[in-house]
């Protein structure tokens, strides 16, 4: 229901550049619910296309959270016209970092391509915005990369909690999901959360 609210307000208000692209990326990440999970698959909800080429195909039995969130950002910088229009080794250098397919890359995954590729830089906490991308890791070190959509708070405005969208087995597929920050072992970790956002 919020992600609706924010996209109605998208709509009606007069925003920020980085604000219209963040509703850019709930635009994309509302198209579609469910379709199963699938961990083994390419992960994305439809074939990526650049010019006459597909760039990836659909899964045919379910997305996961690297293909989600991939799928979501490369449709949002599309419509942006920042993708170049044939297959490059520059497009698949930043899918293969955003999956954390790079050692290097492992950590911070989708941060770390959109800032190599110039398309976006890091937020902090404090900063995160709906329609950011978020890759955090559980304190049994279990990662998931998400789009942000809001912070749990308790009583005194501290964070205990993250809300977002993603593709994970709970939901079958792609659909919202609330998980706890802290220190118990399925909790996410509160310095490991690692948020990014298309800035041009």
């Amino acid at each position: 229901m919020r992600t609706v609210l924010i996209l109605l307000h998208c709509i009606f208000s007069g925003f920020t550049r980085a604000q219209d692209i963040n509703c850019l990326v709930l635009e994309e990440a509302e198209r579609h619910l469910g379709g199963g999970y699938n961990w083994s698959s390419t992960g994305v909800y439809q074939d990526l296309i650049l010019g006459q080429h597909k760039f990836m195909s659909k899964s045919k039995s379910g997305t996961y959270c690297s293909g989600y969130t991939f799928n979501v950002a490369f449709e949002t910088l599309k419509r942006l016209d920042v993708l170049p229009d044939s297959l490059s080794l520059k497009i698949k250098r930043f899918q293969h970092v955003w999956y954390g397919i790079p050692a290097e890359s492992m950590e911070t995954q989708c941060v770390m391509a959109l800032e190599e590729m110039g398309w976006g830089c890091s937020k902090s906490l404090n900063q995160a915005s709906p329609g950011d991308f978020v890759q955090f890791w559980r304190n049994n070190n279990s990662g998931h990369a998400v789009i942000f959509i809001d912070w749990i708070k308790n009583e005194k405005s501290e964070i205990i909690g993250l809300t977002y969208r993603s593709s994970q087995k709970i939901t079958n597929g792609i659909g919202v999901r609330t998980e706890s920050i802290g220190y118990g072992t399925k909790d996410i970790n509160p310095k490991r959360i690692y948020i990014a956002r298309i800035e041009l």
